[in-house]
């Protein structure tokens, strides 16, 4: 599976997984609203690390731009993976396009941000990491991005009302 491969690559859950979740997703227009539809509820599970949750509406964002990327680039079936911990949540989408991503930050003057492209400097912006692998079998790669989970540290104290 395509969360086992990049966690194999990559230290990002740190601990045993408290949420795995894998889907298939066919080359249709429908599949960006599958994948949302089932982080939403991949996320909303009582087994998924606390704070999962309130991360979903970025979750659901950046992996409906990692689908849209691989119904327009690879044009092949889709594999959505979510994995998570109580310090991380890892989403990867596997294609079987064997191509490389075009990660440059360079954008072409006459490009024309109305009809697409938006959708990698999203990720860039909202993820806490992202990559690309190859899969395993060699045919296709795999693009993750992670999700910190709040932690105590990051949460604001308490506003005591004056007495």
């Amino acid at each position: 599976m395509a969360c086992e491969a990049v966690l194999g690559d990559r230290s990002l859950v740190a601990g045993d997984a408290m949420i795995a979740a894998h889907f298939d997703l066919l080359p249709t227009a429908r599949a960006a609203s599958q994948a949302r539809g089932l982080v939403a509820e991949a996320l909303g599970r009582r087994t998924a690390p606390a704070g999962a949750a309130e991360l979903t509406d970025t979750a659901q964002l950046l992996v409906s731009e990692l689908v849209t990327n691989g119904l327009m680039h690879a044009r092949t079936e889709l594999h959505l993976g979510i994995s998570g911990d109580t310090q991380t949540l890892l989403f990867t989408v596997a294609d079987g396009h064997p191509d490389a991503p075009d990660l440059s930050p360079g954008v072409p003057a006459d490009f024309d941000y109305e009809e697409s492209g938006r959708g990698m400097a999203i990720v860039v912006a909202l993820a806490s990491d992202f990559g690309w692998r190859r899969r395993e079998d060699g045919a296709g790669k795999v693009m993750w991005f992670t999700l910190s989970l709040p932690t105590n540290e990051n949460a604001s104290a308490p506003v005591e009302s004056p007495a």
